[in-house]
């Protein structure tokens, strides 16, 4: 799999996984933490997709490929361990740590 397929396959998942959150607004926690249990499935898949690829490139390439894949697979394991509750607490405690960081140019 050449890394512009890999890159393909990630985009398409994720823009999967971002249909699938505009209708959890409309659901509530249940259904988000059934799509957490998908999402992070596909995350995982996508890093394994990175991953492959990396390997068939150059070296530069294939250290790229894996610290990717290896952030994927930390945030699979993140989605998977933290209920809806949960992530929205940790989305407050990095917001008051850091306020400013989303309103820089």
């Amino acid at each position: 799999m050449k890394m512009a397929d890999a890159a393909t396959h990630l985009g398409e998942k994720l823009s999967v996984v971002k249909e699938e959150v505009k209708g959890l607004g409309r659901s509530g926690a249940e259904k988000l933490d059934q799509a957490r249990h998908w999402t992070a499935e596909e995350v995982q898949t996508a890093a394994s997709s990175v991953r492959t690829a990396g390997q068939h490139g150059s070296g530069a390439i294939d250290s790229l490929a894996r610290d990717t894949a290896d952030k994927l697979n930390s945030t699979a394991t993140y989605i998977r361990g933290h209920d809806a509750r949960g992530m929205v607490a940790d989305l407050r405690r990095v917001v008051r740590r850091h306020p400013d960081e989303g309103t820089k140019p």
